[in-house]
């Protein structure tokens, strides 16, 4: 609604103050219709004309019905008119009614007859002044560049939607607003020059919010295939991490201006602080072996000097601890120039430990072969003395290859065995668990031990179930052994004590079983051995040094 005040000699409104104005108005059921306006005869239906700040003057000076309309933002026509009462309340002044009434379109304006209030207007002729409140709405609602204003104020939401959300509330949110900009520039009574510019605003809308959203789905593509490879990259790189930390590998660069860097994993191979210690090739040098330090300072010179060194090399360092440990690097160069290399770096010292080991047990293997093939030569010739038939040789010497066999059973580990469990093991065959006695510490004897205390075993079993307390129902067989001396340099004592058996007098019969209980076995480890045939039974004692029984083989890779 537009609201004025007016005197009689109002100057003329500008061209930005104009408004449609329509005279004379319709005759309303609040105005007087019946009131004759000078300079027009009644029953007639006055010409509609649109009219200027000075005609809208002349039309209040002379008590004129006139009528008003606008256009509001949501697209609805608003209508203000004003006709003359029949008598004023004062002299020279007038008083009419003014009415507002609203309708959908240009087109029902007239035919609207919803009014929405009416008061009383009153105009003093003797001022001379004219107020507007509501100036410039009308002009401006029909300016072109309105059009554009109001498209403008919805790209934002389209263009926000598209770049938080993606493709899909893109799309959304410019459907939502190319229907509300089709419903606020295009559904109105507007002049045909007014179309134009709001079709050109929609469309222009349009294609540019399509441009953008094209253009923001082309980088959202962008960025999730770019994310996809991030992630997988990352993947990579814990497992590579992972695959270093499981093989103890660790990798380094070597640039052309000889600057080294080192990853986490070969700070930790090395046992330095990545937090304290900055890569240095002389703090490194002086922690590899004295026996491969020039080696590896030969390479380093060479790679400096872009000439390709030997692909892999081996060499030993000592960490902070004091450990000794052994490293492998793998280099490869990486430009044209060939002296900008990266590597990796493996701790090796288990397989040295396991190579090392390997030749030691391959020499005691071939040392042990060639001692059996002593012992199986001189189990055959003393074995075919003592038999008169080849059906009785077969028998005894099976049995004792057998003895033998066990012996060897339990020394597959390569570290020796218990003497308990070696005494165990041979008489366990002859079924006389529950009349054997054992008693003695834990005593881990060698290998060359275990297999000559083994065949001495064998033939006091065998002697004792044939001749000895075995073969009485009585008999009992008492094994004990202790240690003596200082612990660096203790002596074994072994006794085999036999009781409840045969009465025997005098030295036993000379053959293998003797020849084994005087001679091999106390050769074997260092010692001396006597047999006694007493009136309770056998009796046979070997005293022996450590250094020749106790078994110490192990294979330690701080020993390189």
């Amino acid at each position: 609604m537009i609201s004025l005040a007016m005197s009689s000699s109002s100057a003329p409104m500008t061209g930005s103050m104009r408004s449609a104005i329509c005279a004379p108005a319709k005759s309303s059921p609040n105005s007087s219709a019946s009131i004759p306006t000078p300079g027009a005869k009644s029953g007639r239906r006055r010409k509609t004309t649109t009219m200027g700040g000075s005609e809208l003057t002349v039309n209040l000076k002379f008590a004129r019905p006139w009528k008003i309309c606008n256009r509001r933002h949501s697209g609805r026509y608003n209508a203000a008119a004003w006709a003359p009462t029949a008598s004023a309340p004062a002299a020279g002044s007038w008083r009419g009614s003014l009415n507002n009434r609203s309708t959908g379109t240009h087109h029902r304006l007239d035919a609207c007859e919803l009014w929405y209030s009416c008061w009383p207007w009153y105009h003093a002729m003797n001022r001379e002044e004219l107020v507007w409140i509501d100036r410039r709405l009308p002009s401006l609602r029909r300016h072109p560049a309105y059009g554009f204003m109001a498209a403008a104020a919805l790209f934002p939401a389209v263009l926000l939607s598209a770049f938080v959300g993606g493709r899909k509330p893109g799309l959304a949110a410019l459907l939502v607003c190319t229907g509300l900009a089709v419903y606020f520039l295009m559904t109105s009574g507007r002049e045909d020059s007014s179309r134009i510019w709001a079709i050109t605003a929609v469309t222009g809308f349009i294609s540019v919010c399509g441009a953008i959203l094209f253009i923001v789905d082309l980088l959202d593509q962008s960025i999730q295939r770019l994310e996809r490879e991030r992630q997988a990259l990352q993947l990579e790189r814990r497992r590579l991490e992972l695959a270093f930390k499981a093989a103890d590998m660790g990798s380094w660069e070597f640039r052309p201006d000889g600057q080294l860097s080192w990853d986490d994993n070969f700070y930790r191979l090395i046992g330095l602080d990545p937090a304290k210690d900055t890569p240095s090739a002389e703090r490194f040098l002086s922690m590899v072996h004295p026996e491969d330090r020039a080696r590896l300072s030969a390479a380093r010179s060479r790679m400096k000097q872009g000439e390709p060194p030997p692909p892999r090399d081996e060499y030993r360092l000592y960490r902070p601890d004091g450990r000794m440990i052994w490293l492998e690097n793998h280099r490869i160069s990486v430009d044209w120039d060939g002296r900008h290399f990266i590597g990796i770096t493996q701790d090796i010292t288990r397989r040295k430990k396991a190579e090392k080991r390997i030749t030691m047990l391959l020499r005691e293997l071939a040392h042990r072969v060639k001692n059996q093939y002593t012992v199986i030569l001189a189990m055959i010739r003393e074995t075919s003395k003592q038999t008169r038939s080849p059906g009785e040789f077969e028998a005894l010497i099976q049995a004792r290859i057998a003895a033998l066999s066990r012996s060897h059973d339990l020394l597959v580990n390569g570290e020796g065995t218990d003497l308990h469990g070696l005494i165990i093991a041979h008489l366990d065959s002859f079924g006389v668990r529950d009349r054997l006695e054992t008693h003695g510490p834990q005593v881990l004897l060698s290998a060359m031990a275990a297999q000559y205390l083994g065949m001495a075993f064998y033939e006091l079993a065998t002697n004792a179930t044939k001749h000895g307390a075995f073969s009485m129902p009585e008999g009992r067989v008492s094994v004990t052994w202790s240690l003596a001396g200082d612990p660096d340099a203790r002596a074994l004592t072994l006794r085999w004590e036999e009781t409840g058996g045969p009465k025997v007098d005098g030295k036993p019969p000379a053959g293998f079983g003797t020849k084994v209980l005087e001679q091999l076995a106390p050769s074997a480890v260092h010692g001396k051995a006597s047999v006694e045939c007493r009136a309770s039974g056998l009796v046979w004692e070997l005293r022996a040094p450590q250094s020749g029984f106790e078994g110490t083989q192990s294979f330690d890779g701080d020993s390189f």
